[in-house]
């Protein structure tokens, strides 16, 4: 490790901590774990470490009710993605993924314990190849906290657009618009 950073490698350090200052300090303490002496490396360590582990997820909040919509990438030294949603009554998430590259690309509902969720012998999975779109639903969520996970096995960059909504079971169904009701 070098005894000294030149000024290019300290400029990328101290970019790396404004962009996380709205993260989990968790993600910040892995970034600063290696130190390089060239900022392409330092960003690659940042990229891995934002959230490509469920320790790392970034969160999207409590729900019902609510959407969010997000575009993200992943391939070459940030091989997966995930993100941590808690639901705090009965309800029902619905995942739209949108493939925007020319790599396939896998979505998943995960439980707290980072497993797919099987509901009525249906993995709550789903499997694009490129440029596709498709949806899942898993109709009873219990509360707790649920995590989507986003992959490729490809290495080059894979890039995706995602819609998520969760409303209270029983409520309005959720709307691929984005619109609410």
């Amino acid at each position: 490790m070098p005894s000294q950073l030149n000024a290019q490698s300290f400029h990328a350090r101290t970019s790396t901590a404004a962009r996380f200052r709205s993260g989990a300090g968790e993600a910040r303490s892995q970034v600063f774990m290696g130190v390089s002496s060239t900022p392409s490396t330092l960003l690659a360590q940042r990229n891995r470490a934002a959230n490509s582990t469920l320790a790392t997820a970034k969160a999207l909040g409590t729900f019902p009710p609510g959407n969010r919509k997000f575009r993200d990438a992943i391939g070459r030294g940030n091989p997966s993605d995930f993100f941590r949603l808690e639901v705090t009554e009965n309800s029902r998430i619905k995942l739209f993924l949108t493939n925007r590259s020319s790599n396939a690309i896998t979505g998943a509902i995960l439980n707290q314990r980072g497993q797919v969720i099987n509901l009525n012998g249906k993995r709550q999975l789903i499997t694009l190849a490129a440029n596709q779109q498709s949806n899942t639903l898993l109709r009873s969520a219990a509360p707790g906290i649920y995590y989507l996970r986003f992959t490729s096995s490809d290495t080059s960059k894979t890039n995706y657009e995602v819609n998520l909504f969760v409303n209270r079971k029983g409520g309005p169904a959720p709307l691929p618009c984005g619109c609410e009701g």
